[in-house]
């Protein structure tokens, strides 16, 4: 859910009324430059207010209060009240404000660091949030740190007027977070008779590093079997 002390940080960020003429967020659906106001767009009041063309005294007299009201509409409108972990939540509500094709898409390729097989598409459909709580569910740290370098690095690229102020947000807002290293687990080592098996299946043929293991695991079952057979006798 849209937290009061997450919206109140969001605010600090977003600040107050502007219109930039290069801010196409700033045009309304009728064409006119009305402005934007607590990082509130003519647009998404048209879509979740169902205000048509608000104009820029409407714009300029957007409050907290009704703030507050289109973004708890803009959460759920974006589906982001169905990603189960809230500060991965509050990553995407940020990066989808203004930018939500955007934001999609770097999420779908941060999830696909991890072989998650998403299109990008830019949608933020059922299977990226599927695959969005898998991973969170694994690896917090490993799928917030991904989104997060995601969106910092699609910033670093793009949107050359406000790429500075937008990377002070993202930067101010989130850190990346500590956790379990964002690695697949290492192959548990089975010895050299398992890769011998392996070494015929031709699953590791040629490779230098498995002939000598080979080697070395077949010498110490030789070992012990003739160990064994002298005590025997």
């Amino acid at each position: 859910m849209l937290t009061q002390e997450f919206f109140s940080r969001l605010m600090h960020w977003e600040g107050g009324y502007q219109n930039h003429e290069s801010d196409s967020g700033n045009y309304n659906s009728c064409g006119v430059r009305v402005g934007t106001n607590r990082g509130i767009t003519s647009k998404t009041v048209e879509t979740l207010m169902g205000v048509k063309c608000p104009d820029q005294a409407f714009m300029m007299g957007v409050d907290e209060a009704y703030a507050f009201a289109v973004l708890e509409k803009f959460w759920k409108f974006y589906r982001i009240d169905e990603i189960n972990d809230q500060q991965l939540a509050e990553l995407v509500m940020n990066n989808f404000m203004g930018l939500p094709t955007a934001a999609a898409r770097t999420i779908q390729q941060a999830c696909n660091r991890f072989q998650a097989g998403l299109t990008v598409d830019g949608l933020m459909g059922s299977k990226t949030l599927a695959a969005l709580n898998s991973l969170s569910a694994q690896n917090p740290a490993a799928i917030f740190n991904a989104v997060l370098e995601e969106w910092i690095g699609y910033l670093s690229t793009t949107q050359e007027v406000f790429r500075q102020g937008l990377l002070n947000r993202v930067n101010g807002l989130f850190k990346p977070i500590s956790g379990k290293p964002a690695t697949a687990a290492p192959v548990a080592s089975t010895g050299g008779l398992e890769l011998a098996r392996r070494i015929l299946a031709g699953a590791s043929k040629g490779k230098t590093a498995d002939l000598v293991a080979i080697g070395a695991g077949l010498t110490g079952v030789m070992l012990i079997f003739f160990t064994l057979l002298k005590l025997a006798r």
